[in-house]
């Protein structure tokens, strides 16, 4: 049998598990990570199950009230973050995947939720680390709602890169077209230092921030002791 654990995480994503009834997949009753040891064992559950899932880190969260989503490893957040991420109730979405970087241990998944609820931020972990996962992620959660993705565009060139589609241009463009289509758009952030940045994307559902002062920060530089994070 499932752990209650278990059967929230099947919930997020839509997997009905054999033993599972229609009234264990609740996402409602997400209470179950309400402790340091569910928060956990979630996170270990995240970094070995195949599906790919994203879960609100809080307790008795029941519907998403905004459709923001900024993506990060916030190691550590900072205040550029926090600017994106904005004082409309937005969510952060920690993935313990990264394409570039690999997973991260659930202890650590711990600290940097906890950093980001401090500040009083609403975070998401998922194992989702292509923008394709999330948006189904967050779909299944909020009622198959459309999602704006809040992304420094450093990252976004990331997204657009072909090597990342098996180097193919087509690829790459097939996948951004079906993110469109299926209710994804990108607010870009321009940073300053390090990187080339993205230059303006004609691609519809692209939008670069206009009122912005412009941060120049990054956790690289805070983690190296450079920088501070406020």
């Amino acid at each position: 049998a499932l752990s209650r654990v278990d059967s929230l995480v099947a919930a997020a994503v839509g997997v009905v598990e054999e033993g599972l009834s229609d009234g264990d997949l609740n996402i409602s009753g997400c209470s179950i990570v309400s402790t340091v040891e569910k928060h956990e064992q979630l996170a270990t559950y995240l970094a070995s199950t195949p599906s790919k899932v994203m879960f609100p880190w809080a307790a008795g969260v029941d519907a998403l009230e905004t459709s923001s989503l900024l993506p990060g490893s916030f190691n550590p957040i900072h205040k550029g973050h926090v600017e994106m991420c904005g004082n409309e109730g937005g969510w952060y979405e920690l993935s313990i995947g990264n394409v570039d970087k690999g997973f991260i241990a659930a202890s650590e998944v711990k600290e940097r939720c906890a950093a980001i609820t401090e500040l009083g931020g609403r975070v998401m972990v998922s194992n989702a680390a292509l923008f394709s996962d999330k948006l189904l992620g967050w779909k299944m959660l909020n009622n198959n709602a459309d999602v704006e993705f809040r992304v420094g565009d450093d990252t976004y060139v990331r997204i657009i890169d072909p090597k990342y589609y098996g180097d193919s241009e087509e690829n790459m463009e097939k996948a951004m077209k079906e993110l469109y289509d299926g209710g994804a758009t990108f607010l870009v952030y321009p940073r300053t230092g390090g990187g080339e940045g993205a230059q303006p994307d004609p691609r519809p559902g692209v939008e670069y921030a206009k009122e912005w002062e412009k941060v120049d920060i990054s956790s690289s530089e805070v983690r190296a002791g450079t920088k501070t994070a406020f």
